[in-house]
């Protein structure tokens, strides 16, 4: 089973919500941090250990991504 892990700017967060319910709907297992990296988690070995195991990585990158703090 293809497992996509969809990285993306808090900014874009709730359209790569709406893209992850679709290629969910369609059978692709998704990493999504607000989905998958739960309260009380490690979250980096939680992200790198998803990288790791994943087969596709989707980035998005937006104009106000670009523009956010995490990109400067």
């Amino acid at each position: 089973m293809t497992k996509a892990f969809l990285s993306h700017g808090w900014c874009d967060a709730t359209v790569v919500a709406k893209i992850a319910e679709a290629l969910e709907s369609q059978g692709i297992n998704v990493f999504l941090d607000k989905w998958d990296i739960s309260h009380g988690k490690l979250i980096w070995a939680t992200i790198d250990r998803a990288i790791d195991e994943a087969s596709k990585l989707v980035v998005f990158l937006s104009r106000d991504a670009l523009d956010g703090k995490g990109f400067k």
